[in-house]
């Protein structure tokens, strides 16, 4: 192997390592939200979400009442 095919075959290998860090950590993050959630929701009695209709039609109306004239 020349040095440069050893430099090459040293970044595809970091490169890897990388991909595999982050998807590990996305991982990680999104089964502790799932699981926080979970929890939540069997031990706290939590408000019904709106629908996204009335949600925006409520994001309008504060926008509205708050817009510099």
């Amino acid at each position: 192997m020349t040095w440069c095919s050893d430099v090459t075959m040293l970044m595809l290998f970091y490169d890897l390592v990388m991909v595999g860090f982050i998807a590990a950590h996305l991982l990680l993050t999104f089964s502790a939200g799932i699981y926080a959630g979970i929890y939540i929701t069997q031990n706290y009695t939590l408000p019904r979400v709106d629908d996204p209709t009335e949600l925006m039609e409520k994001v309008k109306e504060f926008t509205d009442k708050y817009r510099k004239d």
